[in-house]
């Protein structure tokens, strides 16, 4: 087998360590953070200049803390995928026992590991609505950058359902210049050569808005299938 159990137990003690970390920051990058601060900002400044400089370096504080998270759910994913691999190969029933035990560990912190990607997806974009509402020059400027789409099976022909999808139903193949609407607040990330899932956040496409498609590109999930990536304009 090529999967150490004690090698398994580590990660998970390191990627639990992580989340708690990552937890406590979403604390100080929190909304009720934030409304205390515009508060103070109205009473102290009607430019409210203090506020958007409070504001702003929470919104990049914010960030960080999504991409550390980004990076921890696919750590996740993998382990998750080699320990499917481990305890259906392995005959030992003793050794099965104890890999499905450390795969409930996992899928405990898994869950963990999105709810609070959630709240920081939140929390980022009522930071960006709030920066915008004080300072009308914010993100004038049209952005592109890459956004998950959803996964497919392997013939790139049907959505696989067991991912949610992050646009409203739209028919495949999806090619440059199609719009789509987006059906949940995702993150735009920035272009690279890389993995496009630990990318840097640029920013949070809200739910309802209309983006449109630059370039699709793909990435070959460990179970079979394919997890599909967009390119686009905003």
């Amino acid at each position: 087998m090529n999967i150490k159990i004690e090698q398994v137990k580590s990660s998970i003690t390191l990627l639990r360590e992580i989340l708690i970390v990552c937890g406590i920051l979403v604390l100080i990058t929190s909304p009720t953070t934030i409304k205390e601060t515009l508060t103070e900002a109205g009473i102290k400044s009607i430019a409210g200049v203090e506020f958007k400089d409070d504001l702003k370096k929470s919104e990049d504080e914010t960030k960080k803390v999504a991409n550390e998270i980004s990076v921890l759910k696919d750590s996740l994913d993998i382990l998750t995928a080699m320990l499917d691999e481990a305890i259906n190969q392995t005959t030992d029933s003793e050794t099965k026992k104890e890999l499905a035990s450390i795969q409930s560990t996992i899928q405990t912190t898994t869950q963990k590991a999105y709810n609070l990607d959630d709240n920081l997806r939140s929390s980022l974009s009522r930071q960006e609505a709030l920066i915008n509402q004080f300072d009308k020059t914010a993100n004038v400027e049209k952005q592109t950058g890459w956004i998950f789409l959803a996964k497919i099976n392997e013939a790139k022909t049907e959505w696989d359902v067991s991912i949610p999808k992050t646009i409203l139903e739209t028919d495949l193949p999806i090619e440059s210049g199609d719009l789509l609407k987006i059906s949940t607040d995702t993150y735009l990330r920035k272009d690279t050569t890389g993995q496009k899932s630990t990318a840097e956040i640029l920013s949070v496409v809200k739910k309802g808005e209309t983006v449109e498609v630059i370039k699709v590109d793909f990435s070959h999930a460990r179970a079979g299938g394919w997890f599909m990536w967009a390119k686009v304009f905003r």
